[in-house]
């Protein structure tokens, strides 16, 4: 085998996973529900929970005291995670954003637009993405079988072992799906659509608690999310 074929199988199968794991779902962007889809896609589930307490602090529906401990107040609230932040606030001592982040990570209001955004083939399904990586994983243990037999470049043997290793790291099951290329463009829309990414939350959405349009209370949710 040439040593130019051999450096091809060495590269080839891990570019042709990850356009495979990009490829996934839909082929074209779509309007996002809602803004905690937008920030699902933005940064994960930590995201979400930081754009749902920026979101209910804009209506008033959370208050934060000096050291950035949330409290809830009797304005009503409608979305499922909404209401498990209200849940989560009711204690006397009230809840930090890092908190709100636990409790929000896996509840059934998160897996939800989860599973609404793997619907709508914006996020990659779990499944498919193990099953791609596993097949990469495959194909270079073949690699590193003809390497072996036919001795041709053996310093690349190591390297043909640490991309086999690398797919099967790849190939482990994830907390959250990472978005597809349809996802990455429907972020990119909704991101200069003001109509559905405005105000404090929609800058939390883009960018995290740090971006939060009042320093001071940007400042004390940060201290209590580390």
């Amino acid at each position: 085998m040439a040593g130019w074929t051999y450096l091809a199988l060495l590269i080839l199968p891990a570019l042709a996973g990850a356009g495979c794991v990009l490829l996934l779902g839909a082929k074209h962007a779509c309007r996002l529900p809602t803004l905690y889809h937008f920030a699902y896609l933005a940064g994960g589930t930590a995201r979400v929970a930081e754009t749902v307490v920026a979101a209910m602090i804009e209506r008033e529906q959370l208050r934060v005291s000096d050291t950035g401990r949330l409290f809830c107040t009797p304005v009503a609230v409608v979305h499922p995670l909404e209401h498990a932040v209200v849940a989560a606030t009711v204690s006397p001592k009230g809840v930090t954003a890092a908190g709100i982040r636990l409790l929000l990570a896996n509840s059934a209001p998160m897996r939800a637009i989860s599973a609404e955004l793997e619907a709508l083939g914006l996020v990659t399904p779990e499944r498919l993405r193990r099953r791609v990586w596993w097949a990469v994983c495959a194909v270079y243990a073949i690699v590193l079988a003809l390497g072996i037999a036919g001795w041709k470049w053996p310093l690349l043997l190591p390297l043909v072992a640490a991309a086999m290793a690398g797919a099967a790291l790849l190939a482990k099951e994830r907390t959250q799906p990472r978005p597809t290329l349809a996802g990455l463009k429907s972020y990119e829309t909704a991101r200069g659509d003001r109509s559905a990414v405005d105000g404090a939350a929609g800058l939390v959405a883009v960018g995290g608690l740090r971006r939060y349009p009042d320093p001071k209370l940007a400042k004390a949710l940060q201290a209590t999310s580390k």
